[in-house]
């Protein structure tokens, strides 16, 4: 809580210097903008970590941004990029390292997903074929876990 306070003490000095300092009054408004939307962040960023959402808030933010840049990219890049945003979630959600292999349908959405684990007992092998079975709309046998 201390460090949120402080966070935004220094933020409110540091951008009122930076207002104080500029020679050009005709972008005040919008730097005044820019920092009320960067103030926001930072006012709601402990919110978020306390709710536990931030994993999985910047992993969809990822997933969208490899989704929405699909049109310029090659199908094994593209592949690629999804197989490290679900490498990434693995190693945060249940702290393992992996190496993910990814089928994409026509329509670009996962249709199969093999994850290659060198420690995982059964247990929590399923677990995470109905995690990422939930978070990719797949069926759980097309989620291979070796």
């Amino acid at each position: 809580m201390g460090e949120w306070v402080r966070n935004i003490l220094l933020f409110t000095v540091f951008f009122s210097v930076v207002l104080y300092m500029m020679p050009n009054e005709n972008y005040r408004k919008y730097i005044q903008t820019a920092i009320g939307f960067v103030m926001i962040i930072v006012i709601i960023n402990p919110v978020v970590d306390a709710l536990g959402c931030a994993g999985k808030l910047s992993f969809s933010i990822r997933y969208e941004m490899a989704n929405e840049d699909y049109i310029d990219m090659e199908d094994e890049y593209y592949k690629d990029v999804i197989g490290a945003v679900i490498e990434n979630s693995i190693s945060e959600e249940y702290k393992l390292d992996s190496k993910v292999n990814v089928s994409i349908n026509s329509d670009n959405s996962i249709s199969r997903i093999e994850v290659i684990c060198e420690s995982i007992d059964e247990e929590n092998a399923e677990k995470l074929r109905n995690y990422l079975s939930q978070k990719y709309s797949i069926k759980e046998d097309m989620v291979i876990i070796y």
